[in-house]
């Protein structure tokens, strides 16, 4: 995503609202005991750890971490709620060799909404094998990750034209693995039982969300583009407006004018909920799992 803290942390309402609905709708599997320490993976500004999902986690909480590869942003969420003592944040990058020892099955719960989709394939599973060595043995992963979006389909696009093929080079990275996928709930089970876990549910949603004016569907563009920031300043206006042209033409979206344009937005995202088994049949080696063949 874009760098600017304050500018995301503005215009993300509509991840807010996805995870209100995925809390709300799948809280039910949650095995949460008293004295939790709970993680929260690629917490970015930190407004999701601290408003939505803190309030919901019992009040003899131990402590939620939010971790981000992040360092602005992690920097910023330690300013904003350096008043919430229960709350720390720290920078991670998910796709690491080896976690912190540290955070070595230190955690209860982890909790990661919309992060993943970011991670580029060939560290997915890193990803996944490090939530999963996290967690306490009986602890829970609760995901969710973007799968269908016109944004990788525009991204992908712009790609491919000359003006702006410099910039996109590592466009790859930042299209979800599940986007092209046939079967995107099936490619994640697969790939969360490989590193451990068990299923205790995954499913596919369809999700809308609406941008109520064209101005503010812009500043969300620059907010949670990962282009930006290789973007000439001169040229970021001229970005924006093409990548306006190609929401245009987008299926999934739909520019609406009832006296002022909005957008609307159809897509999917992937919902799991996993544990790790209390009896866990890989040996370790200087405290990280090693899986037998």
């Amino acid at each position: 995503m874009n760098n600017d803290a304050e500018l995301y942390s503005s215009y993300d309402h509509g991840q807010k609202v996805d995870v209100n609905y995925f809390l709300s709708t799948y809280w039910n599997l949650l095995k949460l005991k008293d004295n939790e320490n709970v993680l929260d993976v690629g917490a970015a500004t930190g407004d999701v750890t601290t408003e939505i999902l803190l309030p919901r986690l019992p009040t003899n909480l131990k402590k939620i971490v939010g971790v981000d590869i992040a360092e602005n942003l992690v920097y910023f969420a330690n300013h904003k709620f350096k008043h919430v003592s229960k709350a720390d944040f720290v920078v991670l990058d998910i796709g690491c060799r080896t976690v912190p020892e540290e955070f070595y099955e230190h955690f209860d719960h982890i909790f990661s909404f919309n992060c993943l989709n970011w991670v580029p394939k060939e560290r997915h599973e890193q990803a996944l094998s490090n939530m999963y060595d996290m967690l306490q043995p009986g602890g829970q992963l609760f995901l969710t990750i973007v799968s269908d979006n016109a944004i990788y389909d525009i991204y992908e696009n712009m790609a491919r034209e000359k003006k702006w093929k410099r910039f996109f080079t590592t466009v790859e990275d930042y299209v979800s693995i599940y986007h092209h996928s046939v079967d995107p709930a099936r490619k994640l089970v697969d790939f969360l039982k490989k590193v451990g876990f068990v299923i205790d549910a995954c499913k596919l949603e369809d999700r809308t969300w609406t941008y109520p004016t064209l101005p503010y569907y812009k500043n969300w563009v620059k907010s949670i583009s990962p282009f930006v920031k290789y973007l000439p300043e001169d040229q970021v206006c001229d970005y924006i407006e093409e990548y306006c042209k190609e929401t245009r033409k987008h299926k999934n979206f739909t520019v609406e004018n009832d006296g002022e344009e909005s957008v609307r937005l159809n897509y999917q995202i992937l919902f799991a909920c996993v544990s790790k088994p209390l009896k866990i049949s890989q040996f370790r080696t200087n405290g990280f799992r090693e899986h037998r063949i």
